[in-house]
């Protein structure tokens, strides 16, 4: 063999040599994990941000309403403003609410004047049943008397009689006798009549009296009532705003 050719033949082995180690560097190189280096440095915070719809909601709230209809006139908060206790947060127009007040106290005058006025009215009706009352005993006194009178005028005729008749006495005295007992029945009919009539006045009174009172009750009741819708009107009056609970 000549040396040219060994020459060749060694090239030759010495470039498949290095494909095969090439093709095996390759190879191997496809299953390792790269890694990229850096150098360590501070680098700005990263923030996360989201964008969605929804409603955000007190953890305490409270729904206020007003206990009166009407026209707000003023409106010294505004939404997100804070309040305190007791701080008034509208006013409502308070004019029907201070009409119906003035309604409601003329009413209850009214009542309340009814109510006395029929008071003195029942007083008064009182008194007079008192003077009434004595007028009736005064009355059934005299019929009383009245009545004694006949009887005895009665028995003063009959004497007179059986004297007229036995001839002792003259006709005019019997006359006279009998006048008398004319007049005494005349007398004792008389107060028999007022008293009937003092009777019946007195049931009169005592009956009106018994309505008057009945009346009383029924405005003292409206009275009672008209002074509850007064009390009413100014609750409502003082509603014509809400203040913070």
């Amino acid at each position: 063999m000549s040396k040219g050719k060994k020459v060749w033949m060694i090239t030759g082995g010495v470039v498949l040599l290095a494909v095969i180690i090439g093709v095996s560097i390759s190879s191997s190189r496809k299953n390792v994990v790269s890694v990229q280096t850096s150098k360590v440095q501070r680098k700005a915070v990263l923030t996360s941000k989201v964008t969605a719809s929804g409603q955000i909601r007190a953890k305490k709230s409270i729904d206020l309403q007003s206990e009166v209809q009407g026209i707000i006139t003023e409106l010294p908060v505004h939404e997100g403003d804070t309040v305190k206790k007791g701080q008034t947060l509208l006013r409502i127009d308070p004019i029907q609410t201070n009409a119906d007040l003035d309604i409601a106290h003329a009413q209850y005058e009214q009542s309340s004047a009814q109510a006395r006025a029929q008071e003195f009215e029942i007083s008064n009706a009182e008194v007079q049943l008192m003077r009434e009352e004595s007028s009736l005993k005064s009355a059934q006194a005299e019929l009383q008397r009245d009545q004694d009178n006949l009887q005895r005028t009665q028995s003063n005729f009959k004497r007179q009689q059986q004297l007229h008749e036995d001839g002792l006495i003259s006709h005019d005295d019997y006359e006279e006798a009998q006048n008398k007992l004319k007049s005494a029945k005349s007398a004792l009919a008389i107060q028999q009549s007022s008293v009937f009539q003092a009777e019946e006045q007195l049931r009169v009174a005592r009956n009106n009296i018994a309505k008057m009172k009945n009346q009383l009750a029924s405005s003292q009741a409206s009275a009672k009532q008209s002074a509850a819708n007064l009390a009413k009107q100014k609750d409502q009056s003082g509603k014509a705003k809400i203040v913070s609970p």
